[in-house]
């Protein structure tokens, strides 16, 4: 009996210091901020709006949990997620127990999968970075896992996956998108509503892999140039899935494969 008590002691013990072991984030950073692996995981559970003129930069090996579909990051200023190689960053969903263990401690009851938390969202001349980051089980309220709406964004060496629908959306911008692999997401893997009007849209050495489309891009008289190069699409899923890039439009700059 006494061994018994001791267990389940322990037991309760553990799962009390994996629920304290968090940190809880919403609404707006309106100064400059660093997030932590001793702060790790921060959960979401609101909208965190990064304003304009203040960064938030996350350090290599944080957890970032969002708690549910309508909850994102909003990037009006500068959002810099630079991890490593052995040591990337996680953004994922707060039913995600392989990252961070069982952060809402409900056992297995519930289990990650798309549409369970909103988006990254790179707002109109929001700055940024997205390097050796693991980003997951997005396009809940917004269509994607990342939004880079008119902002000036790298994305290299991520994997971004298991979106309800987009991996990426782009909106009259020109990410640098280098070196990722887009998995699993339920339709294309980066969907563009126009580029920038001058900076090259540059995507290059990346895999694409059972997604509907590799990348679609719906354009309208675009003037800058388009650099494709080192790209590898397979196994595109669903009737009008395709292994590439697909145009619609006109686009009066180069288009360099």
């Amino acid at each position: 009996m006494k061994k018994n008590i001791i267990l389940v002691l322990i037991l309760v013990v553990f799962v009390a210091n994996q629920l304290l072991a968090q940190t809880h984030v919403s609404g707006s950073i309106a100064t400059n901020t660093v997030w932590t692996p001793g702060g790790s995981p921060y959960v979401v559970d609101d909208d965190v709006t990064v304003e304009l003129g203040v960064s938030l930069t996350i350090q290599a090996g944080v957890i970032v949990k969002f708690n549910d579909f309508w909850d994102g990051i909003t990037v009006l200023g500068t959002l810099n997620a630079i991890g490593t190689d052995s040591n990337p960053i996680i953004f994922t969903s707060i039913a995600d127990d392989a990252h961070g263990g069982d952060t809402n401690g409900d056992g297995d009851a519930t289990v990650p999968g798309p549409d369970q938390w909103s988006t990254i969202d790179y707002h109109e001349g929001g700055t940024g970075t997205l390097q050796y980051c693991w980003i997951s089980y997005g396009g809940g309220e917004y269509s994607a896992n990342v939004h880079i709406n008119e902002s000036s964004v790298t994305v290299d060496h991520c994997t971004i996956s298991n979106s309800a629908e987009r991996g990426i959306w782009i909106g009259s911008a020109s990410p640098d998108i280098t070196n990722n692999l887009f998995e699993n997401n339920l339709t294309q893997a980066i969907w563009a509503e126009g580029f920038d009007t001058i900076k090259t849209f540059s995507l290059i050495n990346n895999i694409f892999h059972n997604n509907q489309w590799a990348v679609y891009a719906n354009l309208t008289d675009e003037t800058n140039d388009i650099n494709l190069a080192g790209n590898v699409s397979t196994g595109a899923v669903g009737d009008f899935g395709r292994n590439g890039f697909g145009l619609a439009g006109s686009i009066a700059g180069n288009v360099s494969y």
